[in-house]
């Protein structure tokens, strides 16, 4: 702002009087500055010519001294190295080892190396007997017109509980200071309720919680399984059941596969049936291959954590309006989907393709 000639007499001044008033002052009137031009010349702007002058000596302003890069070729290097022995390491853990702060390890990671942070991917233990299961189930329904997966009722049974555990990363508060919160989790004596569920032909034509007549959680057997099929499942299905040639699935729990249960279902669909026990049977240990569990009760389940009810009632009302909205373009998309995961499990012999998704 000042010239050179300027900033030389505010010096001079300074050197006369102390008041930063007073030399602003006299500077306006040795350099005729009048009217509105005089509000760009603040006090604080002669102070810093004299705070310059007392601290270098100087009234010109220094270079600042060059930055060393902290991400030089030898660091890079030392950081690859690192990484191709230890490449499970955490980021901490390889600062502890390697010089560089968090900042800039994270940099060298990202953009010099163009590495990710890839977390495991979590499956069931599968036998050579269950991939021999699964590579017939796969095999067969590629073999099947490429519409059968809109006529399979697929059907699945899962837990709600009335109250969810916290989300180790993602729940919590913000404060200044820490709050020392607990949750208590993991309560066996929790309120909780199973729920059937059934896909088919883009449709969630049945959604059932299995609770008595006086609306309290009863378990799963051979009766209720059965009573559920006869008196729910049936009456519901039964207008297109035939005329659409639909195919029944469930998984090899034992109250689906009793004697009862099994004679129902394969004399009203006559013999199309997915199940252990079964001409056509459902492989152990395939969540990987289910529309309900591989996408569906997820999306539920993150449906229950979001609405967070309070009571058994408005447990089962909230999951039952989930599964009553739930898009028919998503039921067609991840039931055409199971074609597509069979083909890489044949690909991969019946075993695991979760991580080439």
């Amino acid at each position: 702002m000042f010239s050179n000639n300027e900033k030389k007499w505010i010096v001079q001044q300074f050197g006369r009087t102390p008041s930063p008033t007073k030399v602003r002052r006299a500077f306006l009137r040795e350099f005729k500055i009048n009217g509105s031009a005089k509000n760009k010349y603040q006090l604080n702007k002669f102070t810093r010519v004299r705070d310059l002058f007392e601290e270098s000596g100087t009234i010109h302003k220094q270079k600042r001294a060059a930055i060393k890069p902290k991400r030089t070729e030898e660091v890079v290097e030392e950081v690859r190295r690192f990484m191709a022995e230890n490449s499970s390491s955490s980021l901490r853990k390889a600062c502890q080892n390697i010089s560089p702060t968090k900042t800039t390890m994270w940099r060298i990671l990202r953009h010099d190396l163009h590495l990710r942070f890839y977390h495991h991917t979590t499956v069931q233990p599968l036998t050579e007997a269950h991939k021999v299961q699964r590579r017939n189930f796969c095999q067969w329904i590629l073999e099947q017109p490429a519409n059968i997966v809109e006529r399979i009722v697929w059907t699945d049974e899962k837990f709600f509980c009335l109250h969810q555990k916290p989300h180790r990363k993602n729940d919590g508060e913000w404060a200044s200071s820490n709050p020392h919160n607990i949750i208590e989790t993991n309560d066996r004596n929790d309120v909780k309720v199973l729920f059937f569920v059934a896909l088919v032909k883009g449709k969630n034509p049945i959604v059932y919680p299995f609770l008595d007549s006086n609306g309290n959680v009863m378990s799963v057997n051979r009766d209720s399984y059965l009573s559920l099929l006869k008196d729910i499942v049936w009456p519901k299905l039964r207008p297109y059941a035939t005329r659409s040639s639909l195919w029944w699935m469930q998984d090899g729990a034992p109250p689906h596969c009793t004697n009862e249960a099994l004679e129902f279902l394969n004399e009203k669909f006559q013999g199309r049936v997915i199940s252990r026990r079964t001409e056509y049977p459902w492989p152990a240990h395939s969540p990987d291959l289910n529309p309900l569990d591989f996408h569906f009760w997820a999306a539920a389940q993150a449906d229950v954590y979001t609405q967070k009810p309070n009571s058994l009632e408005s447990l089962v009302n909230c999951v039952t309006r989930f599964t009553e909205r739930f898009s028919q373009e998503v039921i067609e998309k991840i039931s055409h989907n199971v074609l597509r995961r069979a083909t890489l499990c044949l690909r991969e012999e019946g075993g695991h393709f979760q991580h080439l998704l």
